[in-house]
């Protein structure tokens, strides 16, 4: 039978820089096969969430476990590899390299070869090599990039970048993936390229967490929302009722009135 615990479980989060309390008991899980949105006002917590979630910040309380193994206080590396992956905000690609060798890049710590394997150039080096390879082809083509393989990353717009660092947080094949401001910066026939990509991988299954400022974009691709507030869960449900929540509203705007929910959550 399939396991009935979520994927993520975030129970009691918290994390403070010089006495400031940047996340205050935060709690949420993540279901299979599910998009959640995860937004809030700038200073809200989201970014130091996110990162104490994947082993870039230390979290003083509380306890993160996927797939109920208990991750709190991994390494970055660690948790990556154990099935959670994530984007950043400001793009990171190695602009030098090839979108390919990028992506391989992106697939070295995960493909079970040790240092010896690869010195000896062993077979199954040598499979792993041959297996990386077709998928970082596959990903690079998903992601509509496939005239560019050969290219320096250099070569890319913003937008390209941010498309090439999701082939590269796929290439481990992850449980879930952390999109960290994935709009930011991208002109809207990126953002839909990205929305596209976002729907086909889920409708395959793929799990993700999305942090965004654009309201609009998490009503419409996300299951389930988490807001956020100085640092607390503010509120907790689908896109009907966020968007109806009064609390979120004040937020956001400081009021809550028909015209102020138009423009926040319907980009009128």
């Amino acid at each position: 039978m399939p396991s009935q615990q979520p994927l993520l479980s975030v129970e009691g989060l918290s994390k403070s820089f010089s006495g400031i309390r940047a996340v205050d008991d935060l709690n949420f899980v993540v279901e299979r096969g599910e998009i959640l949105g995860l937004i809030g006002p700038n200073g809200s917590g989201k970014s130091t969430s996110i990162d104490c979630i994947t082993g870039f910040a230390r979290a003083d309380q509380g306890s993160v476990l996927l797939d109920g193994k208990r991750l709190t206080g991994a390494r970055a590396e660690q948790i990556a590899q154990a099935g959670l992956s994530r984007t950043f905000q400001n793009v990171r690609v190695y602009d030098r390299l090839t979108l390919m060798e990028n992506v391989l890049i992106a697939r070295q710590a995960y493909d079970g070869v040790r240092w010896w394997q690869a010195l000896a150039g062993t077979q199954a080096c040598r499979g792993a090599e041959r297996r990386a390879s077709e998928r970082g082809r596959e990903l690079i083509h998903l992601v509509g990039l496939s005239t560019m393989s050969a290219f320096p990353a250099a070569f890319l717009s913003y937008g390209q970048k941010k498309l090439l660092a999701l082939a590269m947080a796929l290439m481990s094949n992850p449980k879930i993936v952390i999109l960290d401001e994935p709009l930011a910066g991208v002109n809207p026939t990126v953002i839909r390229r990205i929305a596209g990509l976002i729907q086909s991988l889920n409708g395959d299954g793929q799990t993700f967490i999305i942090v965004e400022h654009n309201v609009q974009f998490i009503m419409e691709h996300c299951s389930r929302v988490v807001v956020m507030e100085q640092g607390r869960k503010l509120a907790e449900g689908p896109p009907s009722l966020i968007k109806e929540d009064e609390r979120v509203l004040h937020a956001y705007l400081g009021k809550a009135d028909a015209v102020a929910m138009e423009l926040a959550f319907h980009g009128q």
